[in-house]
């Protein structure tokens, strides 16, 4: 029986010649964690340089928000990183479906929490630009996390709605 799986019944399976539909499961998860980093490391890129040009105009305002994308981008690219590092980490042992499972239902979880949590931080930026609604570096923070936590809202959220939130059959563990 192959060494690669810690329950008899999917041992079996594989034995059986079904292991296939297994590793094409666990390998579309693992391929949907790294598509999930990598859209994530784009953005903090993006806000990264789009926060040292901007922090180098001579207007607060557009200084304000840089300053947020430059500080938000640092954020997600470590936060990026390292989820990228535990999927490839994973990724490099035998497979083992039950875990991947289990990663992706928690991945699931924290992406509808973070996406609770944007809802916050538009919430708060909106309160920052309307009591600094004369003062132009404020203002432009204020505006600057509206612009990602709305970007990382769609993010969240649409992630979530795309990894699978129960076992389908096509997820089973069994055969």
């Amino acid at each position: 029986m192959p060494t690669c799986c810690t329950h008899p019944e999917r041992a079996r399976g594989i034995a059986a010649g079904t292991g296939l539909y297994y590793r094409i499961a666990v390998d579309e998860i693992t391929r949907r964690h790294l598509v999930i980093g990598r859209r994530l490391l784009w953005w903090s890129g993006f806000s990264v340089v789009a926060g040292i040009i901007g922090i180098l105009t001579p207007w607060p305002v557009v200084q304000g928000i840089a300053l947020q994308a430059l500080i938000w981008g640092v954020v997600d690219a470590i936060v990026a990183l390292v989820g990228l590092h535990g999927t490839r980490s994973r990724r490099d042992r035998y497979p083992d479906e039950e875990r991947e499972l289990s990663e992706t239902a928690r991945l699931r979880k924290t992406l509808t929490i973070n996406g609770y949590l944007d809802l916050v931080y538009i919430a708060v930026g909106i309160a920052v630009i309307v009591i600094f609604r004369r003062e132009m570096f404020p203002l432009g923070n204020g505006i600057g996390v509206v612009i990602q936590a709305i970007f990382l809202l769609v993010f969240d959220f649409g992630h979530a709605r795309r990894l699978p939130s129960t076992r389908t059959p096509w997820y089973s563990p069994h055969p």
